[in-house]
């Protein structure tokens, strides 16, 4: 019986062939966009596809004809899919094999650079209208990708997809100009947020910047607040206080104070970083005013867990239990952390994981060195090797590590989570 270990786009041209079908026939075929089948072929081997998409191709190929397995493995085994050298699907291809080796973080950084700034340059063309609603699902995809996928891996994905918009929208005119930049910022802002997830802050400040561009040239105040407050709450831990609060400020203002993501992300990072800055009674007054919005918020912005663009309930405990472990109320903090627990989705590793640190440095500050310490070795031992190396736990570990007073450095519990959090930053050097 045919099967397929990874499916690339090799894979599923090989399996359209197969099955005799055109592209739009294929798309129909599996329940996805024609677009989406038209880049996977486009790429070939150089992109591995999505785990959903994965699933689809493992499906409709199990439930193939015989004729049209055999035909699948005749035309893997022999190449018959092969186009002749020099084509500009070849070429592409294997430009982009070589970008996507081994370690991909730092060669795909150059690409990235060169594609960001290729956006930049194009943002006053005109364009046409082409496959909006499809570019609108593939960034609302990515959105509830971003922190569930590896990162490496979703790296180059988001490559392949952001030089085809960018191309669409060198190409496109007229009316649909704005559609298609509002896309291409969301999913600039989308990979500001993998290079904070692999610890490179200043790729993703740059990429912040693009977003915010193109969020000026559509004049959407809701979209302008939204990479504006997912930048803040981006920033919480890593840029200085006095960043985190005007990105925080520039989120509201931006929003006109109402009840949307962006506006209530700029809420909660300012009541976060206010927290850690030890200014507790305006932190506490912060939370409150989060906590009012919420209640306010669209019901289409609080339904969905999943997603990156929305502000669902786990988001509020979050920052409750980031409010209240640092100003020491221990028992609001473990309630906040038990809801919040409660309602987190099992696949969002981060916030999940971040709850359990904060138990971490309540322990340390406000109980016993050697039990939070052991909590939080605990904690990134259940953690996949790729989530251990992810920025965002690592830099919040190290915030836990931080705070444990230097005459206690020497317990056990200190020095074996501080080994686990070290050997984790260097994994992901």
């Amino acid at each position: 019986m045919a099967t397929v270990r990874r499916w690339s786009g090799h894979e599923a041209r090989a399996l359209r062939a197969a099955l005799r079908m055109t592209i739009r026939a294929f798309a129909e075929h599996l329940g996805v966009a024609a677009r989406t089948v038209s880049k996977w072929e486009q790429f070939g081997a150089a992109i591995t596809l999505l785990p959903d998409s994965q699933a689809i191709l493992d499906t409709a190929l199990g439930r193939a004809e015989d004729e049209a397995k055999l035909r699948f493995e005749l035309l893997l085994s022999d190449g018959g899919l092969a186009g002749p050298a020099g084509t500009v699907d070849d070429v592409r291809r294997r430009i982009l094999l070589g970008l996507l080796g081994p370690a991909a973080v730092s060669p795909l950084s150059a690409k990235l650079e060169e594609l960001r700034r290729g956006l930049d340059g194009v943002l006053d063309a005109d364009l046409t209208d082409r496959d909006v609603d499809d570019w609108e699902q593939t960034v609302s995809d990515y959105a509830r990708d971003v922190g569930t996928i590896p990162t490496e891996q979703l790296l180059s994905h988001l490559v392949a997809d952001f030089a085809e918009i960018q191309a669409r929208i060198a190409d496109a005119s007229g009316v649909m100009r704005r559609p298609l930049i509002h896309s291409a910022s969301q999913l600039a802002a989308l990979i500001a947020i993998a290079f904070v997830n692999v610890g490179e802050g200043h790729s993703a400040q740059r990429w912040w910047r693009t977003a915010a561009r193109a969020t000026a040239e559509v004049s959407d105040p809701s979209l302008a607040a939204l990479v504006r407050g997912r930048q803040a709450v981006f920033s919480v831990g890593s840029a200085r206080a006095e960043r985190v609060l005007g990105l925080a400020e520039a989120a509201v203002n931006l929003g006109n104070s109402k009840p949307c993501v962006g506006v209530i992300s700029g809420m909660a990072a300012r009541a976060q970083i206010l927290a850690q800055m030890g200014r507790h009674d305006e932190a506490e007054h912060a939370l409150h005013i989060v906590t009012d919005m919420y209640g306010r918020l669209p019901t289409a912005a609080t339904e969905d867990t999943g997603s990156q663009w929305n502000w669902s309930e786990q988001r509020l405990h979050h920052v409750r239990s980031h409010v209240h472990t640092y100003a020491g109320r221990v028992a609001q903090a473990a309630s906040a952390q038990d809801s919040a627990l409660a309602v987190y989705p099992i696949a969002n590793f981060q916030g999940r994981t971040q709850i359990e640190i904060h138990r971490s440095i309540a322990l340390i500050r406000f109980g016993d060195v050697n039990v939070g310490t052991r909590h939080l070795t605990t904690t990134m031992e259940q953690l996949l090797p790729w989530q251990r190396r992810d920025g965002i736990i690592r830099r919040t570990a190290f915030s836990a590590l931080e705070i444990v007073p230097a005459e206690e450095r020497h317990l056990p519990g200190f020095q074996q989570a501080r080994e686990l959090v070290t050997s984790a930053e260097q994994a992901g050097q």
